[in-house]
């Protein structure tokens, strides 16, 4: 089976890649899909869309693979990324408490 994505060789230091083994073991994917997904989130940092304000941030965090198996499948019915799944989710969860602390107030 052929790929077009186009392979890129790095050296790492003994400690930076005993650490992608550690990651990679620990979220039960290979070391060089934890390598990419680092790739991808270094990538997501630095190139922001136009649209985002400059006073956005990334953020990650781990979450159980039933509640990813969730955001995937709204990311494909809305067909939109996790990433904008995730983003929308964590505002309107900060929007309710806001206006659940106004409401208290």
């Amino acid at each position: 089976m052929t790929t077009k994505n186009k392979k890129i060789e790095t050296r790492l230091e003994p400690e930076t890649r005993a650490e992608f083994e550690r990651l990679a073991d620990d979220l039960g994917v290979s070391p060089y899909t934890a390598v990419q997904w680092a790739i991808d989130c270094f990538i997501d940092k630095y190139k922001r869309p136009k649209d985002v304000p400059m006073k956005s941030r990334g953020v990650s965090g781990i979450i159980p693979d039933d509640y990813y198996q969730k955001i995937s499948l709204l990311a494909d019915k809305y067909n939109t990324t996790i990433i904008d799944v995730v983003s929308s989710i964590i505002n309107r969860a900060i929007e309710r408490m806001e206006k659940q602390n106004s409401n208290s107030e």
